[in-house]
């Protein structure tokens, strides 16, 4: 029997967006009143820098999904289990819509630290025929890190950098546990 992956990909972005936007909505209310937006892209960004890097949180929803950890479906498990040395791999996709294209990075935050920068750019068509935008295309990322956390429970977070590089987003917070 062939099977068009194609069709799985598909099926595994609209699965996400339905998820996610339960998710997001829950997450991300919006914009507090004390909020303002970024003059180049209507981005609602918090008024403090919240980051070493100098970027400002976005309050906004954005769409985003970590479609595979370890080679299988993410599911909606928050705790990812691994042992000390093993290498954690993360997969799936992530859109800044205020900009309408892909972000400018995608990292992985372990204990409020960056500890890998994520490959973005990966080709995802089912994001191109799923939301009908062709500036999607590269919205597809992988993420590798070698997991020498100590062991116990460690917060973990995937953060995606705005296109314009000013403001980033974490729509996925979730526990790493270490063996």
């Amino acid at each position: 029997m062939k099977v068009d992956l194609r069709l799985i990909g598909y099926a595994l972005a609209l699965t996400s967006l339905t998820t996610l936007t339960g998710c997001m909505e829950a997450d991300h209310p919006g914009p507090p009143p004390a909020a303002t937006t970024d003059s180049t892209s209507q981005t609602p960004v918090s008024t403090e820098d919240s980051s070493a890097s100098g970027l400002r949180v976005a309050k906004a929803p954005y769409p985003a999904s970590i479609d595979v950890i370890q080679g299988k479906p993410l599911a909606k498990r928050t705790e990812i289990q691994v042992h000390k040395g093993e290498v954690l791999n993360l997969a799936g996709w992530a859109i800044d819509q205020s900009m309408d294209a892909p972000g400018s990075s995608v990292d992985l935050v372990i204990d409020d630290k960056v500890v890998s920068q994520g490959k973005y750019g990966v080709k995802r068509p089912d994001l191109v025929q799923g939301f009908k935008k062709q500036s999607y295309l590269g919205s597809g990322y992988t993420i590798t890190y070698n997991c020498d956390l100590p062991p116990g429970a460690h917060k973990a977070a995937l953060r995606i950098v705005g296109t314009n590089s000013k403001y980033y987003y974490e729509p996925f917070k979730f526990t790493i546990s270490v063996q």
